[in-house]
């Protein structure tokens, strides 16, 4: 069980000696069962590779099917996750599989748009039905008054849709900018909490994608052109379903036909006025022949070295409420269920912390912030 607690924490003996203060041998021979640890040694093995201290007395290591990987990466990086990043896949699946559960025990029956799908379709056709699905008009997404509003907006009509939608934590963004894992009851989508707001509204759309076409999956940055292989064609799949989502075909070629004709200069008004990045109108703008492949190559470039996929920093740190980044980290869908079955006694405070990642003082208020809904 330490073996494998330690591997599904991606971290090496050497890391767990240097935490522990052990001698890397010390570690080694817990994993091949020469010797074993005392209590105090084995809590902090648990708090260190994230796991209940409980799960290193289980006879057998449970089932875990790791996460399929869309991610551009380099192949000797192929497939390695970051402490960071293999905590969020894991801690995701377990929530995902203790709210299906939830869901099922009340009726819940599957949502008729997970899988119903496929790539080999219109990338646009389907961008439409995803449109449509959460129910978002033109009117209201250009009188958002920012991005961060529109994230907020097109996260809860997601949620509306039945697809919780967390905020991961500490993950690099030039690690992973978020990760699906499809689910006939219970999909999740993960965003990464570093992307800016314009990112992150991306991000979802390219995970619903994923949602649709029932493939979990993690992804990085966009890939942009060739697609040899089937992730590769998944995921520029995924991208034009989003774009075509945030950024209807009808209306922007309309809007881009009424402007002066100097595209380049227009994208951060065009971004303005549908809520997105500059990235996605450099694509639409591409997609529809307002600019050849040459200019987009040059404009992402641009875009992404002046950091417009980075994060705003922070100029004053706050301090936030323990239920604000709760519902920050998991949303309200699944807050509400965990509250929902606390409620009805079907799981006990320590339960509620494990699933939230809170402690159990927090709950009051969470709740209060949850309650009537």
């Amino acid at each position: 069980m330490i073996v494998w607690c330690r591997e599904r924490a991606a971290v090496t003996v050497e890391q767990v000696a240097d935490k522990l203060a052990l001698a890397d041998r010390d570690v080694m021979f817990w994993e091949f069962g020469v010797q074993t640890p005392t209590l105090p040694q084995l809590r902090a093995l648990a708090k260190f590779l994230r796991f209940p201290t409980a799960v290193f007395y289980l006879p057998n290591p449970p089932q875990w099917h790791p996460v399929r990987d869309f991610r551009k990466l380099p192949s000797p990086d192929r497939g390695v996750l970051s402490r960071e990043l293999a905590y969020w896949t894991r801690i995701t699946q377990g929530r995902q599989e203790w709210l299906a559960e939830y869901l099922e025990s009340h009726g819940r029956e599957p949502l008729p748009f997970v899988g119903r799908s496929s790539y080999t379709e219109s990338p646009i056709d389907v961008g439409k039905r995803l449109r449509n699905l959460l129910g978002v008009s033109l009117e209201e997404q250009k009188a958002l008054p920012d991005k961060q509003s529109a994230f907020r907006y097109w996260r809860s009509q997601c949620e509306a849709a039945g697809v919780s939608v967390f905020l991961s934590r500490k993950v690099p963004l030039s690690e992973m900018r978020g990760f699906a894992l499809a689910h006939e009851v219970a999909p999740i989508v993960v965003v990464n909490d570093r992307d800016r707001f314009g990112g992150r509204i991306f991000t979802l759309m390219h995970e619903m994608a994923h949602v649709m076409l029932n493939i979990s999956g993690i992804s990085d940055r966009a890939i942009e052109s060739t697609a040899n292989t089937d992730d590769e064609k998944i995921e520029v799949f995924c991208n034009a379903v989003a774009a075509e989502a945030l950024v209807p075909s009808e209306d922007f070629i309309a809007v881009a036909k009424r402007g002066s004709g100097e595209y380049e200069q227009s994208l951060p008004s065009l971004a303005a006025m549908y809520r997105v990045s500059q990235e996605v109108i450099a694509r639409k703008l591409l997609q529809h022949g307002f600019i050849n492949h040459h200019i987009y190559e040059r404009l992402v470039v641009e875009l992404r070295q002046r950091g417009e996929w980075r994060k705003d920093k922070r100029r004053n740190q706050v301090r936030i409420k323990q239920a604000t980044i709760v519902l920050s980290t998991v949303g309200r869908r699944f807050g509400k269920a965990v509250v929902s079955a606390y409620r009805e006694d079907r799981i006990t405070g320590p339960d509620v912390s494990d699933l939230l990642s809170m402690k159990s003082q927090f709950l009051p208020d969470l709740e209060k912030r949850l309650v009537g809904e």
